[in-house]
């Protein structure tokens, strides 16, 4: 439990300063703290991000450790000292350590080298010139290697372990929408992002190229190149788009201070700039409201593990299936404490289905996790499915807690399963629909 709150404090506290290495970036690059701090509020509000910083996950680290990153390689394009490329390449290696794909911060620092060595001629020899970045890559690989020291003490099984994650990527993960991956990104990020913000970060490209491309091009490199990789892939999760936030909502600040740059009248200006902010953060801001509002509000497992608890006798045989949540060690506590013991049903699982029918438990708990997966995935009717037919035909519905607003069913989508991401409006609780059945068990 402890070691839980620990690493779930660590990822809060990272999504806050994120916010902070945003605007240390933006008030780096532009030279001007406005569109820093309006890019600041962007990120400070973004549904994806502040729904992710709840997670005791890599992701909202990792970008952390990347923003500071970009901080020092915008440093590096400015004044190409020997501090900022050793501290971008350490904060670029601990960035990997959190996750792999960050690894692709060093296209942000060879960028930032070259147009400083375009900038400021040929005149030193080689070696001078190219020094720093050399080392910065050997801090960025010392970095890396104390945060994942088995790289070296274990190759053979980190390079297998790197090699199955990386087959992952070209998978679909089960209850994934089948669309084209750019597709997916682009919705998330208009539900997670914002539309208004997205159109302003687009906005910003030209603007930036007028502004100073070699800047852009500093900015741009890392999200471009990472979302490129990302874009061939077909396993997609909403949280794969947060590395790219942080320059998003940068692009986005920069558009809505040159927007506020176009009334000359002082009072005018102050009008503009009011109403661009407000219609920028207006949606990231609700959503991320109600996202924690719905966590303020009891989930349905948490309903029916009391329910349970209240309701059927100590001692029951009781089979969770297991995208419920609802079965031990990984159970919901109710008044009691955890569940009782449950066994696991898995519902793809011709053994598991027939354990089911064979009259071995007297209750069985299940929920939309499971057979909204099976309808998302082409099945027309539970009719097909070996157990949900079959408690349809011989079980006993006990209980039904459902999400939605006065009890209604909601549609199945992945993203839900840790907290709500889609349909927040449409939500009185987070959690999918969870029921219970008795089964003609043997006695």
């Amino acid at each position: 439990y402890l070691m839980d709150i620990g690493a779930r404090g660590i990822s809060a506290l990272a999504g806050s300063l994120t916010v902070v290495a945003v605007y240390l970036a933006g008030k780096e690059l532009f030279r001007n703290r406005m569109p820093a701090l309006f890019g600041a509020m962007v990120m400070a509000v973004s549904f994806l991000h502040v729904r992710d910083s709840h997670f005791a996950t890599n992701d909202v680290l990792s970008t952390f450790l990347l923003s500071l990153c970009f901080l020092f390689t915008v440093r590096i394009y400015r004044k190409a000292r020997w501090n900022d490329y050793v501290l971008a390449g350490i904060l670029g290696g601990l960035a990997t350590t959190t996750k792999y794909n960050a690894g692709l911060f060093a296209v942000g620092i060879l960028v930032a080298h070259y147009l400083t060595e375009k900038r400021n001629g040929i005149q030193r020899s080689f070696f001078r010139r190219h020094s720093p970045l050399g080392t910065s890559a050997v801090a960025a690989l010392a970095a890396y290697l104390i945060g994942t020291p088995y790289t070296l003490l274990d190759f053979p099984r980190f390079y297998y372990d790197f090699r199955t994650q990386l087959g992952f990527g070209a998978v679909l993960w089960t209850g994934q929408d089948n669309l084209p991956t750019p597709l997916l990104y682009l919705y998330a990020l208009l539900q997670g992002f914002g539309a208004v913000p997205l159109i302003l970060a687009l906005l910003a490209i030209p603007l930036l190229i007028r502004w100073s491309w070699r800047s852009m091009a500093v900015m741009l490199s890392v999200p471009a190149v990472y979302l490129g990789f990302m874009f061939a892939q077909r396993l997609f999760f909403a949280r794969f788009a947060i590395p790219a936030l942080p320059f998003l909502s940068l692009m986005t600040g920069y558009t809505i201070w040159k927007g506020s740059q176009l009334a000359d009248r002082p009072l005018i200006r102050s009008g503009l700039t009011v109403a661009l902010v407000t219609a920028t953060l207006a949606q990231p801001l609700i959503f991320s409201l109600r996202h924690d509002y719905l966590l303020g509000q009891d989930d349905t497992r948490a309903i029916a593990a009391v329910w349970i608890e209240k309701h059927i006798p100590p001692g029951a045989r009781i089979a969770s299936e297991i995208r419920t949540g609802l079965h031990t060690p990984f159970a919901w506590k109710g008044t009691g404490g955890p569940m009782p013991g449950t066994s696991i049903i898995h519902p793809e699982d011709p053994g598991d289905i027939a354990e089911v029918k064979s009259g071995r438990y007297q209750y069985l708990i299940t929920g939309s996790w499971g057979y909204g997966e099976w309808l998302h995935e082409g099945h027309t009717s539970l009719a097909n499915h070996p157990l949900y037919s079959y408690l349809d035909k011989v079980g006993k519905l006990l209980l039904v807690v459902r999400p939605g607003l006065n009890g209604t069913e909601l549609p199945y989508d992945s993203e839900d399963t840790t907290t709500p991401f889609w349909h927040l409006f449409d939500r009185a609780r987070p959690g999918p629909t969870v029921m219970v059945y008795q089964l003609p068990g043997k006695e």
